[in-house]
C-alpha cells in the first residue's frame, strides 16, 4: 500500500480537473472542495486492494472524526481514472501502485453528527 497526502491546493485542483475531464462535467465536485485530500493506492493485480484501502481509510476517518475533523470517502472518483491518468506520477509511488481510494478532509461549517443507521440484524442461534 501507499499513502500519498496532498495538502497543495493546486494539485487537487489538477486531480478535480483531471475528474471532471472524465465524466465530461465542468462543475462536477466529487471532492466536495475539501483542502485535504488522501490516496490510497495499491499495487496492481493486489487482490484485496479493495478492502485494505477501505480497512485503512475506516481508521482515519475514525480517527478524523475523534479529532473533530471532517471526513468523507471518495470511491467512485478513483475508480474511472485508468492507469495513464496523468496526476499519477506526480503521487511519486512505485512503479505498478495505482489509486484505489481516497478521503478528503476538513473542517465541517456545522457540528459534526453521528448518523442512525438502522440495519436490520439476524440473530441465529
Amino acid at each position: 500500500m501507499a499513502i500519498s497526502v496532498i495538502t497543495n491546493k493546486n494539485f487537487i485542483k489538477e486531480i478535480l480537473e483531471e475528474a471532471r475531464e472524465i465524466v465530461n462535467d465542468p462543475k462536477a465536485n466529487p471532492i466536495y472542495s475539501a483542502p485535504y485530500l488522501i490516496i490510497i493506492s495499491a499495487k496492481d493485480g493486489h487482490i484485496t486492494r479493495l478492502e485494505d484501502t477501505a480497512c485503512i481509510i475506516e481508521n482515519m476517518s475514525l480517527k478524523a472524526t475523534d479529532l473533530e475533523i471532517g471526513s468523507c470517502y471518495i470511491r467512485g472518483m478513483f475508480e474511472r481514472f485508468d492507469k495513464d491518468a496523468r496526476f499519477i506520477k506526480k503521487l511519486n509511488i512505485e512503479k505498478n501502485f495505482y489509486p484505489v481510494h481516497g478521503l478528503i478532509l476538513g473542517y465541517p461549517k456545522t457540528e459534526l453528527k453521528g448518523k442512525n443507521h438502522k440495519i436490520k440484524t439476524n440473530f441465529i442461534d
